[in-house]
């Protein structure tokens, strides 16, 4: 089970649960300071983050602490395309018939 909360002390209960991921979402570029700073030596199952504040290097540091990194809104093959390269586990998207092609491309096993 995956459990995302904007409201990060939400996940708290679920903390070590097996079977249970919390995802931290992240919107705004002051939460994703918040977040920085509230990890400092720890491990997250995952993060949500808005994709206006992805880029390779973003990924590459939340991939230090972070086991999954998704994105939303991502509705551009464009943009979709671009995040995958980033190395983003997930796309989350309103426009999922545009983004599909890509992701079976990147994450076919």
């Amino acid at each position: 089970m995956t459990i995302c909360a904007r409201s990060w002390p939400l996940l708290e209960p679920f903390r070590g649960v097996e079977g249970v991921r919390g995802v931290h979402s992240v919107g705004s570029a002051r939460q994703l300071r918040r977040l920085r700073r509230r990890v400092a030596d720890s491990r997250l199952d995952g993060i949500s983050i808005h994709e206006r504040l992805l880029d390779s290097r973003t990924v590459h540091e939340l991939r230090e602490f972070a086991d999954v990194i998704m994105t939303w809104p991502v509705n551009t093959r464009e943009r979709a395309r671009e995040l995958v390269a980033c190395g983003v586990d997930g796309l989350i998207s309103d426009q999922p018939d545009l983004v599909h092609p890509i992701a079976v491309r990147a994450w076919a096993a």
